[in-house]
């Protein structure tokens, strides 16, 4: 077994040698945590209210490579950071080239219910392999679980590369990422009491010399 921080780390072959063995509602949910934030960790809180077990999996950097280019931390380091987050049981990190759905982690853990936080809404912003998987096992889903999407793990690394880099379209593109975010969020943020989040990012790109 892998080294582990807390939560058993399983390939997709030992947890479904275990599942048999587990009792209770099992909640599963998945994604890249590339860098992970606490959008993330607020899922896997909410998530773990809903059941008994939380299973997380862990997206491949094969997955990573076509959402946006490359991983930034390896699957293994990826996997190892969530198994020390309180709440989750079991982790299981899983390759799938050429498939960006969780169909295959789907399958294995057969979860009762599976969870996607974030700003997905429904099944229309989910992949095939997926809503095919939740029929086929009977999986019931919740949409957006945790706080609602305020942190991008895409974006951090942006802003990054934009500071170091100092490169015009990388500052471009990440003043845009929030005039069309922060416009989207406003409506939710005025429900809530207490501060918005704090419009960080490009205000302070320019590298001090």
């Amino acid at each position: 077994m892998p080294i582990s921080l807390g939560a058993k780390i399983l390939s997709l072959k030992q947890f479904a040698k275990l599942r048999p063995k587990l009792k209770g509602k099992i909640v599963m949910t998945s994604g890249g945590f590339d860098p992970i934030h606490p959008g993330h960790i607020s899922c896997f809180i909410e998530s773990k209210r809903l059941g008994d077990i939380l299973v997380v999996a862990v997206n491949g950097d094969a997955f990573l490579k076509v959402k946006k280019g490359t991983s930034f931390q390896d699957l293994k380091t990826r996997a190892l950071i969530v198994s020390g987050i309180r709440g989750v049981d079991y982790v299981v990190p899983f390759e799938a080239p050429g498939d960006v759905s969780a169909a295959k982690a789907l399958a294995a853990i057969q979860p009762h219910l599976y969870t996607k936080g974030g700003n997905r809404v429904g099944s229309s912003h989910m992949p095939k392999g997926d809503l095919d998987a939740f029929k086929k096992y009977h999986i019931q889903v919740k949409y957006r679980v945790g706080i609602d999407k305020v942190w991008s793990s895409s974006d951090f690394l942006e802003q990054w590369v934009a500071f170091r880099t100092q490169d015009p379209e990388a500052i471009k593109r990440v003043k845009e990422f929030y005039k069309l975010s922060y416009a989207g969020l406003e409506p939710r943020h005025a429900k809530r009491s207490g501060p918005r989040p704090e419009r960080r990012g490009y205000a302070g790109l320019k590298k001090k010399r």
